[in-house]
């Protein structure tokens, strides 16, 4: 926690965490990504061995740590790596280094808050959704944000308990998802 008197503002984030995250991962150092996942997930692929197989567990219970604290940005992602945590393959496993790869060029980033400004004390809300993205069931994603003094105060990426028969179906079932959390 980062707090700056003189500019009104609040900052969150867990850089000495991801640090210790990659270093943990062997990933220190290595070249960076722009994009948290690169790639949709399927079930299909090489099973892991019983060493990475143990290791993945761990690996997406960091990065849902991340994700629920202060790195809202790969919510998606570590969502979309939490649904294998039963039997991983090695397509997995190399999208959960991507992820850690992103997180390399993106150490410094966190939450924000200010006060003071356009921003001071609107809360504003947005959601979206995906139509059928996933693969194996055919569910759209749900995924929406909140937004007081400038940083995300709730966030969430899920899969819709339903299958949509449209995205105008997907997009009524995100927002009714982003309603009640703006009520809550």
């Amino acid at each position: 926690i980062v707090r700056d008197h003189a500019a009104k503002t609040l900052r969150l984030h867990q850089q000495p965490y991801v640090t210790k995250m990659l270093e943990t991962y062997n990933m220190s150092g290595i070249t960076p990504l722009f994009v948290p996942l690169r790639s949709v997930l399927t079930s299909e692929g090489e099973p892991l061995s019983a060493d990475l197989h143990s290791q993945y567990p761990s690996l997406v219970g960091s990065l849902m740590h991340l994700a629920n604290c202060t790195r809202p940005d790969i919510s998606q992602a570590v969502s979309s790596l939490a649904r294998f945590l039963k039997s991983p393959t090695s397509q997995h496993w190399q999208a959960a280094l991507q992820l850690l790869r992103y997180l390399s060029g993106t150490l410094a980033l966190g939450l924000l808050y200010s006060k003071g400004g356009e921003n001071d004390g609107v809360f504003r809300g947005y959601c979206d959704a995906n139509h059928g993205g996933d693969v194996a069931t055919r569910r759209s994603t749900t995924g929406f944000v909140f937004v007081l003094h400038g940083a995300a105060v709730a966030w969430q990426s899920k899969l819709q308990p339903t299958v949509a028969l449209s995205t105008t179906e997907a997009e009524y079932q995100a927002a009714g998802m982003a309603a009640r959390e703006a009520l809550w």
